[in-house]
């Protein structure tokens, strides 16, 4: 069941328990109910896999960017390429910092160290599982896809036939921009989006390309084969 479509037919001003369940109830008698698309369970495990990943990620990031926060007041700034690699941590032992500052610096960097190792034992679970993934092979295609970007992709969109269309796939990722006009002005947002954010935020980096029709992302369908690097890459339609 969708509460967000339930709540659209059913809106009313009276709302308690009782009232509720009539109207469902109603709904439902009269085959009114509208249906939402349940991931079935490897589903549901890569998508936890590929969240949690991200997660460890974006700590990841917030501790470096803690590293950051404590040098630059010192107007220290390291002028390689990684900070935290071989030559930045040695860099990091020569420069002069206040106690507290040196010793929160070597906290981060432990905890930096231990989130990677995880990082790492997730990304080699994910690629043993979904690297060889006739779907991942055929994402990677598509330039600025990587093999996590392509099981992302999987993991969020999850099965592609249960969008009607390929604008429907397009909302749910974030890519359909709305307008909202009034008599004296135009408002036009970035887009909407009735899928996971992280769905989002690497589908609009994508270009995507619908041809007439297409059948690689099925599992038991056959497999365009690898574009080469200058052939533009094209997406299955919805069906």
């Amino acid at each position: 069941m969708h509460p967000q479509r339930v709540k659209a037919i059913a809106a009313a001003k009276l709302k308690n328990d009782r009232i509720d369940s009539a109207t469902l109830a109603h709904l439902l008698r009269c085959d009114l109910l509208p249906e939402a698309w349940m991931a079935d369970e490897v589903t549901r495990e890569l998508r936890q896999q590929v969240r949690m990943r991200a997660t460890l990620v974006r700590q990841r990031t917030r501790l470096k960017n803690q590293v950051h926060a404590i040098l630059h007041p010192q107007g220290l700034r390291y002028e390689g390429s990684d900070l935290f690699g071989r030559g930045g941590r040695a860099w990091l032992k020569q420069v002069s910092l206040p106690v507290a500052g040196g010793s929160a610096i070597q906290v981060y960097l432990k905890l930096i160290d231990a989130f990677s190792a995880q990082i790492q034992e997730q990304e080699q679970q994910l690629r043993k599982r979904w690297e060889k993934d006739a779907r991942v092979t055929w994402l990677r295609t598509i330039p600025g896809i990587g093999w996590y970007s392509a099981i992302l992709l999987i993991a969020e969109i999850g099965d592609l036939q249960r969008f009607a269309d390929k604008r429907a796939l397009t909302n749910y990722a974030g890519l359909v921009r709305i307008g909202r006009q009034a008599p004296d002005r135009k408002h036009h947002p970035s887009g909407s989006s009735a899928g996971p954010s992280r769905c989002c935020a690497r589908s609009t980096r994508t270009r995507l390309w619908w041809p007439s029709r297409a059948n690689c992302w099925s599992r038991s369908g056959p497999c365009c084969t690898t574009a080469s690097p200058t052939t533009k890459s094209i997406l299955p339609s919805a069906k």
